[in-house]
């Protein structure tokens, strides 16, 4: 999805467990886009990352902003 979409040169991921938690981060350097406008962008990609955190407990946070590429965040 980060080379289809994002049109990245890089993707970076990384798995961390801290204080009884796992995170894992994934990170690019492409186009970025404004997480907040539902509706926005086709697809179900964020609904189903959304949904599929809330159901295992899961802190999701998605950092994107036109321009300046993506990471998310999954802590569980």
């Amino acid at each position: 999805n980060a080379a289809k979409y994002a049109q990245c040169q890089s993707v970076d991921i990384s798995l961390s467990y801290f204080s009884g938690k796992l995170r894992m981060s994934i990170t690019d350097d492409g186009i970025g886009f404004d997480p907040d406008r539902n509706g926005a962008y086709n697809g179900n990609g964020l609904k189903s990352m959304r949904e599929r955190a809330l159901a295992i407990k899961a802190e999701l946070v998605i950092d994107s902003a036109p321009g300046a590429g993506t990471k998310i965040r999954v802590t569980v």
